[in-house]
């Protein structure tokens, strides 16, 4: 998660329930293809739902991925 625009996402989602790429790239300023690759990623990593509506893929976060997360990152720090 080193990359700022995959935590803004993060942090983004942690207050919505769900949000589309287009929601999300426009919080954040940034392209949506570009948007749309940093959730790729997170959702390969297994920390984010992808819903698709139509043409809209909307995300969410995975609880319980994250909670994984946060004990790695306190058993490596």
């Amino acid at each position: 998660m080193s990359q700022a625009s995959r935590l803004g996402a993060v942090r983004a989602l942690a207050n919505e329930a769900e949000l589309s790429v287009g929601e999300l790239a426009a919080k954040l300023s940034i392209p949506t293809n570009t948007m749309s690759t940093h959730l790729a990623i997170l959702r390969d990593a297994g920390l984010l739902h992808a819903r698709r509506d139509g043409r809209t893929v909307h995300y969410s976060l995975k609880p319980e991925a994250l909670e994984e997360l946060v004990v790695w990152l306190k058993k490596s720090a």
